[in-house]
């Protein structure tokens, strides 16, 4: 469900919530009625950032800019009982409260006073100081301090939203303290860099797949835990399957994947690891794992360890295979008439032993139409810069597609991916060369 505009709570502040989503966050700032200007001025822009990343969380609820006033009696009779009244209509008990509070009002210090009552009024709430100016900064702001100077025209300029989970323009530790994970893969190499999935230190995840099989119930439950999902039992029981997508993880995380800094053998994403991304961004666009009904196990897909993406360094590996995660997602929760319409995917096939991926998207023929006069447009003007190419307005899986276009064509020993994903008549096609 898409946020609507942003609408005034009074002359000075402004506020946008939808039906879902259990994050709800609030900004403070005495600037915080330009966010809706057409011109929000170089305050303003400061904010920017920070309504395009959480209105672009699937699990945001509502986000408000209020106006912070320069005198303690209009804090007590304006601020707070209008800041409690829209929480209280747009929130319920299962929302998590994050509240940034700017440090001045012009050169007036009252940010400390404002923090003192949202902690009052507001036990449960997450709460932190904005920015600051450089006077008054004492300890209170230094333990609850976000961002030092967010609100700074050259913070704005260098920002632009990325997609989701995380968005460019807030600097990591400001997405965690507002409560958003990492990237479902940067959490999936996380917990693989922390176990030493396939190198030495393993426990469960063994390098080898025939010590590996023997232990094959509790690397499915690792598996389990750290996407989030089960897969599918009989992927597990032959000896062959086994192989074959232990092979595809290999390929996705851990001391074997060409991502991690301490890989032992690199490996880049393959069809099958491909696959593997399709069923994760399905689930987190969705909550839908129809995906995993495309094979019954993995015992006829020895192919799918065609390769997708060239070899490249871990930086690149990790932007790649992140590109191709972000322009699934995106199919799967917008359609192309620039709406939030999650739908999940039709289904998938494996084919030609596991060398080939199609994936049957959502979309009407007209959709259709408009991915491709939209893709064709773009790639014919010049592609811009890496930070503009997300910006504009249209569905985000158009840019997406033009990412990973170019992502794919790094390599550290040429040019060019081996493999190939297009679309096609309505699908997502991904087809790889044999190792």
């Amino acid at each position: 469900m898409p946020f609507p505009d942003l609408e005034h709570l009074g002359p000075l502040s402004v506020a946008t919530a939808r039906s879902s989503g259990h994050r709800v966050v609030v900004v403070i700032d005495d600037c915080a009625h330009m966010v809706a200007q057409p011109e929000p001025g170089i305050n303003g822009q400061g904010l920017l950032p920070i309504y395009h990343a959480v209105t672009s969380w699937e699990d945001t609820r509502a986000v408000g800019f209020f106006f912070m006033p320069a005198e303690e009696r209009e804090v007590d009779d304006i601020l707070l009982p209008r800041l409690k009244a829209w929480l209280d209509d747009v929130s319920n008990a299962d929302c998590n409260i994050y509240c940034l509070v700017d440090w001045h009002h012009g050169t007036t210090g009252i940010g400390p006073y404002v923090y003192a009552c949202i902690c009052d009024v507001l036990p449960t709430a997450t709460v932190g100081f904005l920015s600051y100016a450089g006077d008054g900064f004492d300890e209170i702001a230094k333990r609850v301090l976000i961002h030092p100077k967010v609100a700074a025209a050259d913070f704005f300029l260098k920002s632009e939203v990325q997609l989701y989970p995380r968005a460019k323009g807030l600097e990591p530790h400001l997405a965690k303290w507002l409560g958003r994970h990492a990237h479902p893969l940067d959490r999936l190499w996380d917990i693989a860099e922390a176990e030493g999935w396939f190198g030495d230190r393993a426990v469960v995840m063994l390098h080898e797949e025939a010590e590996a099989f023997n232990r094959r119930d509790p690397y499915a439950a690792t598996l389990q835990r750290s996407l989030g999902f089960a897969l599918p039992a009989k992927w597990f029981d032959s000896a062959r399957s086994f192989t074959n997508l232990h092979e595809a993880v290999k390929s996705l995380c851990g001391m074997t994947f060409a991502g991690s800094a301490s890989t032992r053998e690199p490996r880049n994403v393959t069809v099958g690891s491909t696959y593997l991304i399709a069923i994760l961004a399905s689930y987190y666009a969705n909550t839908n794992l129809s995906l995993l009904s495309a094979t019954a196990d993995w015992a006829c897909f020895a192919h799918a360890k065609s390769l997708v993406f060239p070899n490249q360094t871990p930086l690149d590996a990790k932007a790649s295979a992140r590109a191709l995660y972000d322009l699934m997602y995106l199919c799967f929760v917008q359609r192309l008439d620039d709406a939030l319409d999650p739908r999940p995917p039709i289904g998938a096939t494996l084919l030609h032993r596991g060398a080939y991926l199609e994936i049957d998207l959502p979309w009407r023929p007209d959709e259709v139409q408009t991915f491709a006069d939209r893709f064709k447009g773009r790639l014919a003007s010049a592609i811009p810069e890496e930070g503009e190419l997300l910006a504009g307005d249209g569905p985000k899986c158009v840019p997406a597609a033009l990412r990973l276009w170019r992502k794919m064509g790094i390599a550290s020993d040429g040019v060019m991916p081996p493999g190939s994903v297009s679309i096609r008549a309505g699908k997502l096609l991904i087809s790889g060369a044999r190792s």
